[in-house]
């Protein structure tokens, strides 16, 4: 399975957040997708057409007649071609903050449109390994995705990715897989307390706590392997009772809604995609992996509270169907929680 990983092979002296194919991880193999640094080259286009933004337009797409442009704040330009095989990459490789901007970009958002490109399904989504069984947890920036991950290493798990879980079809089942070799991204402080090496991390920018980190061998997943589960993180936005949290399984519209929800990129190129193929493929995803949403008050000790209802959910084999109607015979119906867990009660 490991030759359905994705692979970015850095060109012309580009910096990528990613262990060298001859490094500690193992994770060689896989789909190469090509990213070469051309300054200058990404300035002329027969055809330009508006896609959308996001970071209050620190981001912004366009289609074009060479494949889709991202533009990333005033000095990074990236092009991802429709073959998905390709990045170029247009930045000042002087300035030390447009070169850690474009590195991020090409790891994240433009493997994510390589990956869509290529057919397959990335989600906004950390992946880890429990017991054997690959989960993804989805979540927005901000709200404890990162630190219930952590958590969950901590207690025995492996990483299969942080920020990005591409998800393909093969033989008739659903895999999860990552980039090989990515490295990971943590605070300063996080990295300590893990007692992880801060000699081998990097500033994702300059002035900014956050670096990547590359992740030690024994806390690594295959880079592919089937997906038993997806979560997204609910936290309450609105007073509820101390204490309460509850773990419910999403069906239907609801579920379909999240998981589209988080397609990693898809605004982008929603101009290049073909979108009822693209529902499609996340509505077979759905027939066959369970979506749970975890909602929970966002406190610091209901973290070992969530790592241990994933666990358990996971570990039960209902939990795991065959197909979208064995899923309802065995799940709670849509907007009830499922069985009561491990410091999650009763919604």
């Amino acid at each position: 399975m490991t030759g359905l990983a994705y692979r970015l092979i850095a060109e012309d002296g580009l910096w990528l957040p990613q262990v060298s194919a001859d490094g500690p991880t193992g994770r060689t193999s896989g789909r190469a997708v090509r990213v070469c640094l051309a300054p200058g080259s990404l300035t002329a286009f027969g055809r330009v057409t508006w896609t959308g933004r996001r970071g209050g337009g620190f981001l912004r797409a366009y289609d074009t007649d060479r494949g889709a442009l991202v533009c990333a704040g005033e000095s990074v330009r990236m092009l991802v071609e429709q073959s998905g095989e390709a990045i170029t990459i247009d930045y000042n490789p002087g300035d030390e903050t447009s070169r850690g901007i474009a590195s991020a970009c090409a790891s994240n958002l433009g493997l994510s449109i390589a990956a869509l490109f290529q057919g397959d399904v990335p989600l906004h989504c950390a992946s880890t390994e429990i017991d054997g069984q690959l989960v993804g947890i989805m979540a927005p920036s901000g709200t404890g995705k990162s630190t219930l991950l952590w958590n969950l290493l901590d207690s025995g798990a492996r990483l299969m990715s942080d920020d990005v879980l591409i998800v393909c079809e093969h033989a008739g089942a659903m895999l999860g897989t990552a980039c090989a070799g990515l490295m990971s991204k943590l605070s300063h402080e996080a990295i300590g307390e893990r007692g992880l090496d801060l000699s081998a991390a990097r500033r994702v920018v300059p002035d900014e706590d956050e670096w990547w980190v590359p992740v030690p061998r024994h806390l690594q997943a295959p880079s592919a392997m089937p997906l038993t589960a997806l979560f997204v993180l609910q936290p309450y936005t609105r007073p509820e009772p101390p204490g309460m949290g509850s773990a419910v399984a999403l069906t239907n519209g609801e579920a379909i809604s999240v998981l589209n929800g988080n397609v990693q990129g898809l605004w982008a190129i929603q101009r290049q995609v073909d979108g009822r193929r693209l529902l499609a493929a996340n509505m077979r995803l759905l027939d066959q992996i369970p979506l749970y949403a975890l909602r929970y008050h966002r406190l610091p000790h209901v973290v070992p509270d969530l790592a241990r209802t994933i666990r358990q959910l996971v570990a039960v084999p209902a939990a795991r169907p065959e197909s979208r109607g064995e899923r309802r015979s065995v799940a709670p119906a849509r907007g009830r929680p499922a069985p009561a867990m491990a410091g999650v009660a009763d919604a």
